[in-house]
């Protein structure tokens, strides 16, 4: 027997802790609690325990999904939605605008997703990293020149792509900005994320994300001064009628990603 396990969304993504400060995920600035359980670790040993032997799940949230994955002996594979998004955003942007085109990673953590589109589209990547004032409004990280440039020279080498910057204002101006996200919860960061851009004078915003969480409030806090053009999420969790917004959110579907890696495994059985 082979069990193939298809969590398109797993909603354990986010507890998975780091547990001492030498333990930090690579440019992470957070160090969370060491007394904090680890439920993502514990939810893979359960399916290990059930006989999984496979597992395929959309962007995950961090690489600890993989790491618990191999440390329980199960094969794991992560459905990338870049082809989708890039060829959905195609749809949007003229092909005479592609060239002041910009794919915007908010922190570190997005930067591996805005590069994979980037490659496809043919676009620079901006990135910054998360930095929240004293009142909760994210802002343009300010470091000494000399940081910032390093830290840019090492994303580049590690992941290979030349056209990869520390956000400045002067880069973003009269651009067109392509917001990439893993998932919106409540949808405050991506609105207060695209609303500094929006300071910054970029032509338009679009938000990519592929998990749409959509807690309590989220109408109220992702469309605050709605700063987006078109917001583009997939249906790894299904938005019934309860979460729809009369087209303001266009959906893609991932089944054909999914489909496709089940007949890749059953064709390997």
């Amino acid at each position: 027997r082979h069990i193939i396990a298809v969590l398109p969304f797993l909603w354990n993504r986010r507890q998975d802790p780091i547990m001492t400060e030498d333990d930090k995920e690579k440019w992470s600035r957070k160090i969370a609690k060491p007394d904090e359980i680890q439920r993502l670790r514990k939810i893979i040993h359960l399916l290990s325990v059930c006989g999984v032997n496979e597992l395929l799940v959309a962007t995950p949230h961090s690489n600890k999904m993989a790491k618990y994955c191999e440390d329980y002996d199960i094969k794991f594979h992560e459905i990338d939605p870049s082809m989708q998004f890039a060829n959905t955003i195609q749809t949007y942007i003229p092909s005479e605008n592609m060239s002041i085109a910009r794919i915007y990673a908010p922190d570190a953590g997005s930067i591996p997703r805005a590069v994979n589109i980037a490659r496809i589209l043919r676009c620079p990547v901006i990135f910054n990293l998360k930095n929240r004032e004293y009142n909760r409004e994210t802002s343009i990280v300010k470091d000494k020149e000399e940081i910032l440039e390093n830290l840019s020279k090492e994303f580049r080498e590690y992941y290979h792509f030349e056209e990869l910057y520390h956000i400045t204002p002067e880069l973003v101006t009269d651009k067109i900005m392509i917001m990439i996200e893993d998932e919106v919860a409540s949808g405050g960061t991506a609105n207060e994320t695209a609303r500094m851009l929006q300071k910054c004078e970029v032509k338009s915003i679009f938000l990519l994300a592929t998990h749409a969480v959509l807690t309590l409030g989220w109408r109220n806090k992702l469309f605050y001064l709605n700063p987006f053009k078109k917001i583009i999420m997939t249906n790894t969790i299904t938005r019934g009628y309860d979460k729809r917004t009369g087209g303001s959110i266009f959906d893609i579907t991932l089944a054909p990603q999914f489909a496709s890696y089940l007949f890749k495994i059953l064709k390997r059985l």
